[in-house]
């Protein structure tokens, strides 16, 4: 099972286009998945207004992770990847090109759905 970490700006993708993310992951890949998110990306989600992102996030079975809120949520993502062994969803090119560099597997959203990058 490949353990995922989704950023923010992913999780507001996929609600706002109605887009299952397990459905997205399993007709693109044959592994199984489970999906993370970091307490600071949950603060991102208040700060922004995103009440019902937050509601989504436990019918979607998307795990929670407390994590220090400390510096840039970038930073705070790869630190959980790296020290959790979890994959990164993103369409930030500059937080995949980092996750990549640090030897994370990542995931990018683009106009075809969820691939590899």
């Amino acid at each position: 099972m490949t353990k995922v970490l989704v950023d923010t700006n992913s999780l507001i993708y996929f609600f706002d286009n109605k887009t299952d993310l397990y459905s997205e992951f399993d007709k693109s890949f044959s592994d199984s998945f489970s999906f993370y998110i970091i307490s600071p990306c949950v603060g991102e989600l208040k700060k922004l207004g995103r009440n019902d992102v937050i509601k989504w996030l436990g019918l979607y079975r998307i795990n929670v992770l407390r994590t220090e809120n400390s510096g840039k949520v970038d930073d705070n993502i790869l630190d959980t990847a790296k020290k959790e062994n979890l994959a990164i969803i993103s369409s930030d090119r500059e937080l995949l090109g980092r996750a990549k560099s640090a030897g994370i597997k990542v995931f990018k959203i683009g106009g075809r759905g969820v691939s590899t990058a």
